[in-house]
């Protein structure tokens, strides 16, 4: 039977997706033993029995005593932080979990049925596999809310930095066609130049008749070549010229090139259409005490009443949203590109028709009520760039925060592994 490809939906702070695969079944689940206290929460045998079967899928290749120390201080971890979650009223309700199981099926390119006969397949505890969702989802919730409190702030300075550092790395692989002319004569190679630009005559006859360079039977074309393989003289120009646009006279020392840009070859920054939406949103969250119907019913009657012009989707979003940063901008998102809202809202985004406002959408961690203002085609190259630079930026900064928020965390928290030292 094919392993499966995917076992974590794509949790944490960006687009990252673990693949797990399994050679054979965990080990069979020891007699349940305390091994290790955390706060007051106990760690059983079992409990890492079952978390080093998880680990053993990452770790392929390293040996069981590393493997089972990873485990365990994986879950000292995870019970400092569902601990801390708990205090903060932060739970992850059975519909969430069948949300996110049914997405990480969906990663396996199965339903949720045979999901659940492929794990059962590879020796894995579908109970386990779904408590183990239920608190990456809780692990998560807390994450976004430290860093919705954290502050943390992407600068244009280094989204250009980041970019200039890009387009570096691109340059290195782009492939350019380039034509020359060599003339010993500054003279007649300024001529020639001006006949060129004047359409007196073409590039590719200048070439043939005048040109004193090896590849004059090329009509002076040197093929297609990398930046590495450019004669030093001639990056400069390949990278500044437009198409067909001819360069000054460029002294070699053994005479004088005109260059024209022939061709460039690049799979970077091609112009891109899309279908961008401008957006706005209410957000209800679910708690032990306000559930899935009574958010679904509260948004049902917030609908209403916008659809009847009976108060403003602004005053609406200020008074009932559960998202700080778009309620107080009166719910809106502006702009958005395809892939920066979950697919589950992107997928009926694309169905609204303009000013009309979305039954109650369920996302994994919450639900919602969606309006699209406007809709627009652009190319997006370029600002799909910068997005993509300011999140990988962002993500860099909030992936080294949280860890070093979990390590204070940690720190703080008391553990004694039983048979050792207090730590």
């Amino acid at each position: 039977m094919k392993a499966l490809q995917h076992l974590f939906l794509t949790l944490g702070l960006g687009a990252f997706t673990t693949t797990l695969t399994f050679a054979a079944p965990p080990p069979a689940i020891p007699l349940n033993q305390s091994i290790a206290i955390v706060n007051n929460q106990v760690i059983t045998s079992q409990d890492l029995a079952i978390e080093t079967s998880f680990m053993a899928a990452q770790l392929r290749g390293q040996s069981q005593a590393d493997i089972k120390h990873a485990a365990l201080n994986n879950l000292i971890t995870q019970n400092v932080l569902l601990e801390l979650a708990k205090r903060n009223n932060i739970h992850a309700s059975s519909d969430v979990v069948s949300n996110a199981f049914n997405s990480v099926a969906h990663q396996n390119k199965m339903s949720a049925e045979k999901f659940t006969m492929a794990l059962t397949k590879q020796g894995i505890n579908v109970d386990h596999y779904r408590n183990f969702l239920k608190n990456q989802l809780i692990i998560r919730s807390l994450e976004q809310r430290v860093l919705a409190g954290a502050g943390l702030q992407v600068s244009e300075a280094e989204v250009a930095q980041y970019m200039q550092r890009q387009h570096t790395k691109q340059q290195a692989t782009t492939r350019y066609s380039i034509n020359t002319i060599l003339i010993t004569s500054k003279t007649q190679a300024a001529r020639i130049l001006q006949e060129i630009k004047d359409k007196k005559i073409t590039f590719k006859k200048a070439a043939k008749g005048y040109s004193q360079g090896s590849n004059r039977s090329q009509s002076g074309n040197l093929g297609w070549l990398k930046t590495s393989e450019l004669p030093t003289m001639l990056v400069t120009p390949a990278q500044k010229l437009k198409l067909g646009e001819l360069s000054p006279l460029l002294n070699t020392g053994n005479g004088y090139l005109i260059i024209q840009l022939a061709g460039k070859k690049s799979d970077y920054q091609q112009a891109i259409k899309v279908t961008e939406n401008k957006v706005r949103q209410i957000i209800l969250q679910t708690t032990p005490i306000f559930s899935d119907e009574q958010a679904v019913a509260k948004l049902t009657q917030l609908r209403q009443q916008l659809t009847n012009a009976k108060i403003s989707f602004a005053k609406v979003a200020q008074n009932y949203s559960e998202d700080p940063a778009s309620s107080a901008k009166g719910g809106e998102l502006g702009w958005v590109l395809p892939g920066q809202l979950p697919p589950e809202l992107e997928q009926h985004i694309d169905k609204l028709d303009i000013n009309t406002i979305s039954e109650p959408i369920r996302t994994p961690t919450d639900w919602r009520l969606i309006e699209v203002t406007a809709r627009r085609q652009i190319d997006a190259s370029r600002t799909i760039e910068k997005a993509q630079a300011k999140q990988a930026i962002f993500i860099k900064k909030a992936e080294a925060y949280i860890a070093n928020w979990r390590k204070q965390i940690r720190d703080q928290a008391y553990v004694h592994i039983l048979g050792q030292d207090e730590s």
